[in-house]
């Protein structure tokens, strides 16, 4: 999705074939522009990280392992209330679906929200490696001024 800070509020914004939506972000104004949360253009990498994770991690999907996973398998710090905004915005458009989990049996065990990746998830990342796979093919990379 693109997204671009506006230096003044605008009050009104017309575009044919998208929606936008105008909000605040401290004191800058902000604009999302795309269809149902920018979905026109894909996954996000992270979303992506996500998805895989659930694959990876079978039926033990939850927010903490998840989380491990991926700072793990990309090595570098990842917030877990990204991880856990991430999977709050997948299942509302349907690219996973969750679950509690009966209480742990230790004393006072809290129930656990497990995840689990829709058919329309596999369909979302299924296309995000298509388009990884376009963007890549041909192309080698070299160091500027190499030949």
């Amino acid at each position: 999705c693109l997204l671009f800070f506006l230096k003044q509020k605008e009050t009104e914004a017309v575009v044919l074939f998208r929606s936008v939506t105008l909000y605040q972000v401290g004191r800058r104004h902000c604009c999302h522009w795309g269809g149902p949360m920018g979905r026109s253009e894909g996954l996000s990498q992270l979303e992506q990280y996500v998805l895989l994770c659930l694959i990876r991690l079978g039926d033990e999907a939850y927010g903490v392992p998840i989380h491990q996973e991926i700072e793990e398998r990309i090595a570098r710090s990842v917030s877990i209330a990204t991880v856990y905004s991430a999977l709050d915005r997948l299942e509302k458009e349907g690219l996973l679906t969750s679950h509690l989990s009966s209480p742990l049996p230790e004393r006072g065990g809290r129930a656990k929200r497990l995840y689990r990746l829709s058919a329309e998830g596999a369909t979302a990342l299924q296309r995000a490696r298509r388009v990884h796979d376009s963007m890549w093919e041909g192309v080698e990379v070299k160091a500027a001024g190499s030949l």
